[in-house]
């Protein structure tokens, strides 16, 4: 099962997250196994249910396991080249900006469009063509790309490099702005402000 769950692609993937959790246990274990094994649900109620259990608990321990990928500069994705942008120094603002906008919005269901800010494409045949520059006009484009064809296998090593690397990213700001607020608070001690009916003053 561990290939047929890796081939997912990031639509299977959302929509395997996005089931009820509320339904009873055959239920979501059908439903789940339904969107893994790609056909209708009552295909999986044709099985007994000691074997839709244990097909279910095997998808369990494979979502809690990590992902043995390596991270890759240049990636294929249904046919198409497209290079990681892994130097978060060099991401420009426009990409900065709609990483955090769809990281803050429900990022389990939008990680292919957390993905289309990091990964641009590459013109030219086998990855050796030029890599275009990040443009949010095409984002729709490249996200909606990622959704249908990129699998659980590609995703994976990328988005954990992100998450880490963001989420250390974002404490190092939140850790760089108090810090230049003491000394801005350390500045205007030793300037010796007086208040004065139109404000601070010298």
């Amino acid at each position: 099962m561990r290939k047929i769950y890796e081939e997912l692609n990031l639509s299977q993937a959302i929509e395997l997250n996005s089931i009820n959790k509320d339904l009873d246990r055959l239920e979501y274990a059908a439903n789940r196994l339904a969107i893994v094994f790609k056909v209708p649900v009552v295909e999986i109620y044709k099985r007994e249910v000691e074997d839709i259990f244990a097909l279910d608990n095997e998808l369990n321990k494979l979502e809690s396991l990590p992902i043995a990928a390596k991270l890759k500069d240049k990636i294929k994705i249904g046919g198409k080249w497209f290079k990681v942008d892994y130097n978060v120094s060099k991401l420009t603002a426009g990409q900065f900006i709609d990483i955090q906008h769809f990281a803050s919005t429900d990022p389990a269901k939008n990680v292919h469009k957390i993905l289309a800010s990091v990964i641009r494409p590459i013109g030219g045949w086998w990855g050796l063509g030029k890599v275009e520059e990040y443009n949010g006009d095409n984002h729709e484009e490249i996200s909606n790309h990622l959704l249908e064809h990129m699998t659980i296998l590609q995703a994976y090593p990328i988005t954990l490099f992100f998450c880490q690397i963001l989420n250390n990213s974002l404490k190092d700001i939140q850790t760089y702005s108090l810090n230049q607020l003491r000394e801005l608070e350390r500045k205007l001690q030793e300037t010796n402000l007086q208040k004065n009916g139109d404000g601070l003053q010298p």
